[in-house]
């Protein structure tokens, strides 16, 4: 009867890490949209036209760094994309099978976000654009890394967890 508690107690406190870690990258998230997250002079070193963006701006104008071969703005379709999966992991009825899917899709997601986020730092490098040279990172990113950071640690909670349901220990 003991091992049946600490096992109900032990998934209890999994899940509630998994939700807390899920709230707070939310609530990183929520926050990096109206902090100064990138900073930079687009018309050259010279002009005095340095500004710095709030993370809302860089999500609704982001996708033009593709023209300037940075993707990291597709680590929020990356991070929207994670948090549906985790919305039909919640609703729907998911059986063994489905929810070792469903997890491996959301650890790989959650992946792509820091590793998509994480290319915000090839602004520094010089890529023949002499108006990248001057870029500075401020708070916000860093929030909205963090997030991604978050949210990466609770699929890897629920990816364990959903392995630990699907093969139960051998009895002793």
């Amino acid at each position: 009867m003991p091992k049946f508690k600490n096992v109900f107690f032990i998934k209890l406190v999994i899940d509630l890490i998994i939700t807390a870690l899920i709230i707070f990258s939310l609530f990183f998230y929520w926050q990096s949209l109206f902090e100064q997250a990138l900073g930079c002079n687009y018309f050259g070193a010279d002009s005095g036209r340095y500004s710095i963006e709030k993370g809302m701006m860089l999500l609704e104008a982001g996708w033009l760094g593709v023209l300037a071969h940075n993707i990291a703005w597709f680590a929020n379709l990356s991070y929207f994309l994670s948090l549906i999966i985790l919305f039909i992991w919640l609703i729907l009825k998911i059986n063994k099978k489905e929810l070792k899917l469903i997890s491996k899709l959301l650890f790989w997601t959650c992946m792509a976000s820091i590793i998509l986020g994480l290319d915000t730092y090839g602004l520094f490098l010089d890529r023949k654009m002499g108006y990248q040279k001057n870029v500075e990172i401020y708070h916000g990113f860093y929030l909205w890394i963090l997030s991604f950071a978050l949210f990466f640690i609770a699929s890897c909670f629920i990816r364990w967890r959903s392995g630990r349901d699907s093969n139960p220990r051998p009895p002793a």
